[in-house]
């Protein structure tokens, strides 16, 4: 943190509000929670790593219904900011570390069965002889970590997506799309990505990671499988699902529904002033995945109003082509003039930081500088 001193006055009299609402606030919180959370047991744990600063330090505390791990930061001797998080339930603590099961039964056990045998009767009966206790719709990287965490607290859970394969989520995007969250933001519970991993994950690459991860954490994963209907019924506490399976219209009746469909995976086609008169190629990059501008006629003009909306994808699909002068109409605001660089030169350009707006650039190299690896 770093204070600036100037001559403008300071509104001493709203940060002292602003002060006193907070505390109240989080007075009445304390007053609420206190007697049935119970927060006790706290100390200074290294498990995490070190701390990197004099003033903080990774904790590890206790409530009356679990254990967590959490973060402190000091400032003048008291508690500036305070990250917490609970990993274990008491009474449902995961199966790992020193709880970690043993893999192999020794002695004579009349029919025995192997793990992989174990494995196909669950995937089997599960959803037909035996029902669900939750079931989750959308099988992207949020619904299959969900699913890897109930497995590990045995919770019988089905995942359901109608893609054909884990990760097709990824595959059946454009092309060059790349993850704009560097790496150590994106692992999943368990099994963290390799240390060579690349900052920032090609779509492909992120896509086998879920597919493998699935079948190494043992989900049951319903994959070309379409969710019709959901409905609860008060009396029985639970929901009645309608799936379409390997084309076989299944019902499903599991306690919990979880939808994980994603935030934005309908495309958003604008109406834009002259669309109807274009007689270009148009349309949305969520229905051109494998668009290129090198793929194209020459010369070509091409309006998409899912790329003009995002500069940085605009810009990448632009210096990935091979042509030797690029021919898009892919202005941001407008259906402009047609764009016509030289390849030589816009890589120079991409290079040295001068494509996008200024306040583009700025906030660039703010991440290049922020998105350094912490290890």
């Amino acid at each position: 943190m770093t204070e600036t001193t100037t001559d403008r006055p300071v509104d001493t009299s709203a940060t002292s509000a602003v002060t006193r609402w907070l505390a109240e606030g989080v007075g009445k919180m304390l007053a609420q929670t206190l007697n049935r959370v119970q927060p006790s047991v706290f100390s200074v744990t290294d498990e995490l790593g070190a701390a990197g600063a004099d003033n903080e330090s990774w904790i590890k505390f206790e409530t009356s219904v679990g254990r967590g791990i959490g973060h402190l930061r000091l400032r003048d001797g008291r508690a500036w900011t305070l990250l917490t998080t609970l990993n274990d339930l008491k009474g449902h603590e995961e199966p790992k570390h020193d709880r970690r099961p043993r893999g192999t039964e020794h002695g004579a056990v009349p029919n025995r069965e192997t793990w992989l045998e174990q494995r196909r009767r669950e995937a089997e009966e599960l959803g037909r002889v035996t029902q669900p206790y939750v079931v989750i719709v959308g099988g992207g990287q949020g619904g299959i970590a969900l699913g890897a965490r109930l497995r590990q607290l045995s919770v019988p859970t089905i995942i359901v997506d109608r893609n054909p394969r884990p990760g097709d989520a990824w595959r059946k995007r454009y092309k060059s799309l790349t993850l704009h969250d560097p790496v150590w933001y994106d692992h999943l519970p368990y099994i963290d990505f390799p240390p060579n991993w690349p900052v920032f994950s090609p779509k492909d690459k992120i896509a086998d990671w879920l597919e493998m991860y699935t079948r190494v954490m043992e989900l049951n994963y319903w994959d070309s499988t379409e969710c019709k209907s959901a409905s609860y019924d008060e009396a029985a506490k639970e929901w009645t699902v309608v799936v379409e399976h390997g084309g076989v219209e299944m019902t499903l009746r599991p306690k919990q529904l979880v939808l994980a469909t994603g935030m934005s995976g309908k495309p958003s086609m604008p109406d834009i002033e002259g669309m109807d008169v274009f007689t270009g190629d148009q349309h949305h990059s969520s229905h051109r995945p494998h668009f290129r501008v090198d793929s194209l006629p020459t010369p070509t003009r091409v309006s998409d109003p899912g790329l003009r909306r995002n500069p940085r994808t605009r810009r990448r699909l632009l210096r990935a082509a091979g042509e030797s002068r690029l021919h898009a109409r892919l202005r941001r605001r407008q259906l402009g003039v047609v764009h016509e660089v030289p390849t030589p030169r816009l890589r120079l350009l991409h290079r040295r930081g001068r494509l996008g707006t200024s306040g583009q650039r700025r906030y660039q190299a703010r991440v290049r500088r922020q998105c350094r690896p912490p290890h």
